[in-house]
């Protein structure tokens, strides 16, 4: 059991390598060494950027099992739409400094290198586009973790990455060159917060309905 509820988590934590590969490989392919130096800024902003909604994950997901445990599940719900709420809402602060001020952030990293700045003031709104919706997927994970349900946090938790960016990292630069690369990661974004919402509005129904069902 221990091992089904942490494979979730454990398989999180090797698949940014994968996907670093992947997306230094296209961006080394497709714009060069100004394109991996954009590559390691742009894991880093998105790595300062998702640390809340990981702390925000953890803690709501030690409520959410304690409360869980009391039979209490209007306060799990509760913990769950807080916690999304307060992912969401610093999602939505850091997207709006990458949207409204591309250019300094950038300088932050790159300085005043030309050929840099220039290919990172065009591909950070597109790479950054769906960064908000980020929230609800981590959130369910650990909402599905704190109850025990491995495969379930597995299943939303790895949806992104595994269902989604992967196949768009390989697939989409074939077919629409540079633009294609750094649309995939906000079409997975997008797809990834489509399939968390079906789980959402299931386990967001009434207590006796979701037990008639079980």
């Amino acid at each position: 059991e221990m091992v089904q509820v942490g494979f979730g988590s454990g398989l999180a934590e090797l698949l940014p390598v994968l996907l670093l590969v992947l997306l230094t490989q296209g961006m080394a392919r497709l714009a060069g060494d100004t394109g991996v130096a954009l590559v390691g800024i742009f894991e880093t902003l998105w790595m300062l950027t998702m640390m809340p909604v990981f702390g925000v994950c953890q803690a709501a997901a030690v409520l959410m099992s304690f409360n869980h445990g009391a039979d209490q599940p209007a306060r799990v719900q509760r913990v769950l739409w807080q916690s999304w709420a307060a992912a969401t809402g610093g999602l939505l602060l850091a997207w709006l400094l990458l949207q409204a001020a591309p250019q300094a952030v950038l300088q932050l990293f790159a300085g005043d290198a030309p050929d840099l700045l220039a290919l990172g003031l065009q591909a950070m709104p597109i790479y950054f586009l769906a960064l908000p919706l980020a929230a609800l997927p981590n959130v369910l994970a650990a909402y599905f973790r704190s109850r025990g349900q491995g495969l379930l946090s597995a299943c939303v938790g790895l949806s992104q990455p595994v269902l989604f960016l992967i196949p768009a990292l390989l697939l989409f630069p074939q077919w629409w060159g540079l633009p294609g690369l750094l649309w995939a990661t906000p079409v997975a974004d997008s797809l990834a917060l489509l399939l968390s919402a079906g789980f959402l509005w299931k386990i967001s129904r009434p207590v006796a309905e979701l037990r008639s069902c079980s």
